[in-house]
């Protein structure tokens, strides 16, 4: 699988926007040279920097802003670039872009993260206490019941991952004890 990176941009000025430039940093993981451009909103120029940046120049977007015309006033870019060779499992790669409209300071956009795996876990074999944690069924396919016995009222961490291997955004929480 080629990971592939959506960047979208919306004018919310109070102007239109004439130039919109996107600076998106590229993780040294990855290989610049299978950079490919796949879609984009408007016409652009694309230039992949020394420093491992890809610029990309909407010059002469007019781009309105979204008081005047808020479904125009958007714009994006789509690509995919795969990663270097003999990367080892569980990699991570992460991306951020700069989006400067005209001479404005630029907006920063979250940093994605994509972890390269290259062997899927088929159940789940290893946990850290297993008199706390029950999990069923195991191996699972779709769905899986985890039920908890937690007297100390414990705080867990969680990593959930999907089949297609897209990470979930961590989350902490607090569980009750099963009385």
């Amino acid at each position: 699988m080629i990971p592939e990176y959506l960047i979208r941009f919306q004018n919310t000025g109070n102007d239109t926007a004439f130039n919109v430039v996107i600076l998106d940093t590229l993780d040294n993981n990855l290989n610049f040279s299978t950079f490919e451009l796949l879609d984009a909103s408007h016409s652009l120029q694309t230039e992949i920097k020394n420093d491992g940046a890809i610029k990309f120049s909407f010059l002469n977007i007019l781009l309105v802003d979204s008081v005047a015309n808020e479904p125009e006033s958007h714009g994006y870019i789509r690509y995919r670039i795969r990663g270097n060779s003999g990367l080892a499992d569980s990699t991570e790669i992460n991306n951020t872009a700069y989006i400067y409209f005209d001479y404005n300071t630029a907006i920063i956009t979250n940093t994605t993260l994509n972890t390269f795996v290259f062997v899927l876990p088929t159940g789940i074999s290893e946990i850290a206490n297993k008199d706390n944690v029950f999990i069923y069924p195991n191996p699972l396919s779709e769905s899986a019941t985890m039920t908890f016995n937690n007297p100390q009222l414990m705080s867990f961490r969680f990593r959930f991952l999907t089949l297609q291997v897209n990470l979930f955004p961590c989350q902490s929480i607090l569980l009750q004890p099963n009385l």
